[in-house]
């Protein structure tokens, strides 16, 4: 059952992410917002949003 809050991923493990040393279709990027989403019980969606919004 959903508690109806939104899951939030912790803004100090974005910029671990690194994701803007890769190229946007490159397979380590998708594999690492892939990684990130399971681990914190998100979409890979909310990951790219997360990390478009972090300064």
């Amino acid at each position: 059952m959903s508690s109806g809050r939104r899951k939030l991923i912790p803004s100090d493990s974005l910029p671990q992410l690194r994701l803007d040393r890769l190229p946007r279709k490159n397979l380590e990027r998708t594999a690492q917002v892939r990684a990130s989403a399971e681990l914190y019980g998100v979409s890979a969606s909310t990951v790219y949003r997360a990390h478009s919004r972090d300064p």
